[in-house]
């Protein structure tokens, strides 16, 4: 019995594997991700109806998650469907939205199979080592793909990375900046990965920092911050109760000289770069010229709590929203900027609160109220535990949680078919990790 549980446990990962790498290299992968959920799901049918004995059921804990994505997706699909009736139609838009939502459902057999195969801690933090092949995947790619290799060191200045290897720049700086975030948490556990992952864990947060950084995304830069202090806090409490000062000393020097060498390179001139140009889009929408990245980023935002105003039970939906939006700023243009005869037509506002205002009202905002109200109990809780190895595991959900809260301010995530994924993908993976066993021997 043990043995075939082991079969289903690697069967899960690497499935989970694949189903990860679609994400991160959907446009140089030749996989599409309805390959893995369909091998997922079919797994899901045989450990449900065929391999029936299983070493852990589902505690109240593990429910917990699973009733909570089914009112995510009924307080979601509430408004998709009665905008379908009340229009008469079901277009592309709420088309996509809605099978966003029913993908809610595999990530509840994934989350009910991660369970039932019993997979450890240790395995999903190697997994999660793993998985930064994704990372070097795309940057090779793309560096191939465009002779970056001839002038490497001009190419990565020049090039925003994850422009075609990934699914967009920015979802593949989120991607690896989640990544490097969840992974510092793992030097914790270098003793329980032993010598050899413990290196590989290095690599690749060095390489996913590459990524997140060479992506040139302020979105995924935005959790830097709050991550460092985070981590910095716990570390930092851990070795001086335990009497590891020196060990302490040893650290802080060396994320000293991390960040010297870091700052006299190349890639903090790619961080000054955005940065600065950042600044000079704030300053140009303070002066009345709207017309920059930021400054229609911050017309759309108003244009979005205005049509929340004007529709706030299910908003306007999906299909309704790129006319609304066209209403909204051009009135915002004229009246504000004395702009005439301008308007904005993007398919997202670049804020995942304010869109799902838009688009389904109150029920859309109260869904993700309650999503991150729920993470925030869950991890916070986490922290509380006497034992260290657990009260990590509850900073790396806090740091993760955080993180995707602020890329939901300039970002859709919900709204995108591979964010989307991500997402909830990486919310299952660190929810599983809060009770599964540490080891492979179950302790």
């Amino acid at each position: 019995m043990s043995e075939t549980n082991n079969t289903l446990k690697f069967i899960f990962l690497g499935c989970s594997f694949f189903f990860l790498g679609s994400l991160i290299a959907s446009e140089s992968f030749v996989i599409p991700h309805e390959l893995p959920i369909v091998c997922l799901v079919l797994l899901f049918f045989y450990q449900k109806w065929v391999h029936r004995n299983s070493e852990r059921s589902l505690s109240p804990f593990y429910k917990s998650w699973l009733w909570f994505l089914l009112i995510f997706f009924i307080l979601n699909i509430i408004p998709s469907a009665i905008h379908a009736v009340m229009e008469m139609a079901y277009g592309d838009r709420l088309k996509q939205y809605v099978e966003n939502l029913l993908h809610l459902a595999f990530f509840a057999i994934w989350f009910f199979l991660a369970v039932k195969v019993n997979v450890s801690v240790v395995q999903l933090w190697k997994f999660l080592i793993l998985s930064v092949v994704w990372v070097v995947w795309v940057l090779f790619y793309e560096t191939y793909t465009l002779n970056g290799f001839e002038n490497l060191s001009s190419f990565i200045v020049l090039h925003r990375y994850g422009d075609i290897g990934s699914s967009y720049v920015i979802d593949f700086g989120i991607y690896a900046n989640t990544l490097f975030l969840i992974l510092l948490g793992g030097l914790f556990w270098l003793r329980r990965l032993g010598w050899l992952w413990g290196l590989a864990l290095f690599v690749a947060l060095a390489v996913a920092l590459t990524g997140a950084i060479l992506s040139q995304s302020r979105t995924a830069w935005i959790g830097w911050p709050e991550a460092i202090i985070a981590w910095t806090i716990f570390y930092s409490f851990y070795l001086w109760k335990n009497q590891k000062k020196g060990v302490l000393f040893g650290g802080t020097v060396t994320v000293i000289a991390v960040v010297i060498l870091l700052t006299q390179s190349s890639l903090y001139s790619l961080v000054e770069k955005r940065t600065v140009k950042a600044i000079t889009d704030v300053e140009d929408y303070i002066d009345g010229r709207p017309l920059t990245s930021l400054g229609q980023r911050f017309v759309m935002y108003e244009a979005g709590w205005n049509s929340f105003k004007e529709h706030p039970l299910i908003g306007v939906g999906p299909d309704e929203f790129p006319n609304e939006l066209k209403k909204q700023t051009e009135g915002i243009f004229s009246e504000q900027f004395g702009i005439q005869n301008k308007y904005l037509s993007f398919g997202q506002i670049h804020n995942q609160f304010l869109m799902s205002a838009m688009e389904s009202g109150i029920f859309g905002v109260f869904s993700l109220i309650l999503l991150f109200l729920y993470l925030s109990v869950i991890f916070i809780q986490q922290t509380k535990n006497l034992n260290y190895y657990s009260k990590s595991l509850g900073v790396v959900g806090l740091v993760f949680m955080i993180a995707s809260f602020l890329s939901f301010m300039p970002e859709v995530p919900l709204y995108q078919r591979k964010q989307f994924l991500f997402f909830f993908f990486v919310t299952s993976l660190l929810l599983v990790m809060l009770r599964a066993p540490i080891s492979n021997d179950g302790k």
